[in-house]
């Protein structure tokens, strides 16, 4: 007898049931289990629990994830959950789905989605919805859910995650700020801005604040003009724009010419 794999799927079954049925005479009887017959060898398997314990999945994953790169990894999830049984997903994607996705936390982190600065627990948390992502889009190229196989599914939209402009590295720097620290720097500057330097400040953040409705009516630029001698503390009022924009998690880049 030819040895079938378990991603072969209703040949592995069958193999399956012709080591352990014995004197089967017919396709029908060998589908047989106490007077019913049921309708695949798939069932048969899973009423007679041999495929109870998952236990070739787990050792093929384990294994597997030795050598193989979550990429890989993935895509033997997705077609076994489609082709094959695996009595408990959620159980195999508890124990692997890390090594399954151990490829896209960098990725993350080097994107403007998520910055460093985030913490272990919040990056955790993303990582694992940007996971769930990842395997329901294999699972729709065989037009299935997580949902079919009792996973859960992810919270977020991660489809702006598919643009090549999104993973920019760049971009993530300038995402990567403490929120916390710019907030506090924020704060404790505003204290320290005389009278004019707070009408400038609040001039130009008004400008900011609205710029997304200049986007929306063609406008696309503010200027202003800062003049005074050295010593007034115009660096001092560029910082101080600074740091509350990048708490709010805006970019800001800081030129000279």
């Amino acid at each position: 007898m030819y040895l079938a794999s378990p991603v072969m799927g209703v040949h592995y079954y069958l193999c399956l049931l012709l080591t352990v049925v014995r004197g089967a005479t017919s396709f029908e009887d060998l589908r047989t289990v106490d007077g019913f017959v049921h309708n695949s060898c798939k069932k048969v398997c899973i009423t007679l629990h041999l495929l109870e314990d998952d236990g070739e999945w787990v050792a093929m994953f384990t294994n597997g994830k030795e050598f193989m790169t979550g990429h890989s990894l993935r895509n033997l999830f997705a077609l076994a959950l489609q082709h094959t049984t695996i009595t408990n997903p959620l159980q195999i994607w508890q124990q692997f789905g890390t090594s399954f996705c151990d490829d896209l936390s960098h990725l993350l982190c080097s994107s403007w989605l998520v910055a460093p600065a985030d913490g272990k627990g919040m990056k955790a948390k993303l990582s694992l919805d940007y996971r769930l992502y990842h395997i329901q889009q294999l699972l729709n190229e065989y037009v299935k859910s997580l949902a079919e196989f009792g996973l859960p599914e992810p919270r977020l939209d991660w489809r702006n995650m598919d643009r090549p402009t999104v993973r920019n590295t760049l971009v993530g720097e300038e995402m990567g700020y403490d929120v916390g620290q710019q907030r506090e720097l924020a704060d404790r500057m505003m204290e320290q801005l005389n009278e004019e330097q707070v009408a400038c400040f609040h001039k130009i953040m008004t400008a900011v604040e609205s710029h997304e409705q200049e986007l929306l009516q063609q406008q696309y630029q503010s200027f202003f003009f800062l003049h005074g001698p050295a010593g007034t503390g115009k660096t001092f009022l560029y910082n101080c724009l600074c740091s509350p924009l990048r708490a709010q998690r805006k970019i800001v880049l800081c030129i000279a010419s």
